[in-house]
């Protein structure tokens, strides 16, 4: 990152600039009127796209001044559940999105886009999606990413053990209840056609079937290792050790500190321009301090983004 730019490679700036803490109650507007709102009552009315430039650069911190290829980002209390089907923390959700990469995802309109698919096809009773990936996908380990792990991560969620925040029963998958009640050993509704195609019958027709289905991607050979049909105790343990698809490679979590990233060579858009991402954790007194060294403030006192000058 250049000396006095706030501006990284898409798709990652767009990632990070976007990651939403949930630490206080969610309200209608966007995010871009939540910082308008919040610049207006910090006296900041004309500060464009939420930045505020530094008065004076010279006061940063000298660790600060000699980065330069890091971003950093703001956070508070994350609990080191860095899988995107088990927090129940939205820091951790934070996290977990800078780690892992879905099958489809939205653009600013909120219109559904691919990602680590290719593309999708619907049936024309709307019942059935086949899901076709982008070729020679990995994981940031440099393990293959197939419709094999897509189908562990659909069934993962199915699983009578299974009790996080998805709640996978409203795709309506076919065969799913069966194998939550420990009915079936598979989910019969999951077929993998091919390592580069994977087909999802459902049994009604859902607005929620596409988000739900098309989420973030697990590996089957690291998630789902030791994987036994009710019993999750086993996943438990890597919460705090993730392994995903995307931008950014998860380093290391030191408690009430930090969290710390590097790029994914493996990203399937290409290694991010900016090697390093930190996610530092901040309380209301170090906020302050931040801004008055021209760092990112959105949403109020909900969150804090902080970019490093260097």
């Amino acid at each position: 990152m250049k000396k006095k730019k706030t501006r990284a490679a898409p798709p990652v700036l767009a990632l990070a600039l976007l990651l939403t803490a949930c630490g206080g109650q969610q309200t209608a507007s966007s995010p871009a009127a939540e910082e308008k709102a919040a610049a207006s009552e910090a006296g900041l009315a004309g500060v464009k796209d939420g930045f505020i430039p530094a008065s004076d650069p010279s006061k940063n911190p000298e660790t600060a001044r000699k980065r330069t290829n890091t971003f950093i980002s703001g956070t508070q209390t994350p609990e080191g559940i860095f899988n995107p089907y088990f927090y129940q923390n939205g820091w951790d959700g934070n996290i977990t999105s800078v780690i892992f990469a879905s099958l489809v995802t939205k653009d600013e309109t909120g219109k559904p886009v691919p990602e680590l698919a290719e593309q999708w096809d619907t049936s024309a009773d709307q019942l059935t999606y086949t899901f076709h990936l982008r070729p020679n996908l990995k994981f940031s380990d440099g393990s293959p990413l197939t419709a094999e792990d897509v189908a562990f991560t659909l069934t993962l969620l199915h699983d009578p053990a299974y009790d996080g925040r998805v709640d996978i029963a409203q795709a309506n998958i076919k065969g799913g209840k069966a194998y939550k009640e420990g009915k079936a050993d598979r989910v019969e509704g999951i077929q993998v056609v091919d390592p580069l195609t994977l087909k999802v019958a459902t049994e009604k027709v859902s607005t929620l079937a596409l988000p739900l289905i098309g989420g973030e991607v697990l590996s089957k050979a690291y998630h789902g290792k030791d994987y036994k049909q009710g019993n999750l105790d086993y996943i438990r343990t890597l919460h705090d050790k993730p392994l995903g698809a995307g931008p950014y490679k998860f380093e290391k979590f030191v408690k009430g500190q930090e969290v710390r990233f590097t790029a994914n060579p493996n990203y399937y858009a290409g290694k991010p321009a900016v090697e390093n991402f930190i996610f530092k954790i901040t309380n209301n007194d170090t906020n302050f301090q931040f801004i008055k060294v021209g760092r990112r403030i959105t949403t109020g006192l909900r969150r804090i983004e902080t970019i490093s000058t260097s």
